[in-house]
């Protein structure tokens, strides 16, 4: 015999199967992506942040000396650019290391990127998770070069 125990939770609708001789579980008893670290993001009964144990290699990353130090700088913090708002604009000048003609230079502006990047990891502020009973209003933005949208949810008067 199989059996689906069905029951919503902050993530979703969640459906868990089981075939061991009719066992199921009781929804109310069951804690399902609260409080739990996956994939480095810390998921909350609230909604989704960077994990600090795993942001932590990029906060202490220190000052590149060559190319391929900003390349993996780069990378880590690319993995985490939907905390950072205006990350494209930010990070562009360090992006721009990765082009195979240009040669390695720790400029100011790069510093200056380097540091503000990290600093906006640390103030990372929580992406909740969307309330399906209240409006969300699309912004979209276009130029000859970009296209860009943003997805809002105004709850108690705040954008999220």
């Amino acid at each position: 015999m199989q059996r689906s125990t069905y029951f919503s939770t902050v993530g979703g609708r969640f459906i868990e199967e089981f075939d061991l001789g009719g066992m199921s579980s009781i929804p109310r008893r069951c804690h399902i992506c609260y409080g739990r670290s996956n994939l480095g993001f810390k998921i909350t009964k609230y909604g989704l942040k960077p994990d600090p144990s795993k942001t932590e290699a990029i906060i202490n990353f220190p000052d590149p000396q060559k190319k391929g130090d900003v390349l993996r700088f780069s990378g880590m913090i690319g993995y985490y650019r939907r905390f950072i708002s205006n990350f494209g604009k930010i990070a562009k000048c360090l992006f721009e290391v990765r082009k195979a003609k240009i040669k390695f230079e720790w400029s100011t502006e790069r510093e200056e990127a380097f540091v503000s990047l990290k600093k906006h990891l640390i103030e990372a502020q929580i992406l909740i998770f969307p309330d399906f009973n209240n409006p969300f209003e699309l912004f979209c933005d276009a130029s000859a070069t970009h296209v860009g949208a943003v997805l809002v949810q105004r709850i108690n008067g705040v954008d999220n």
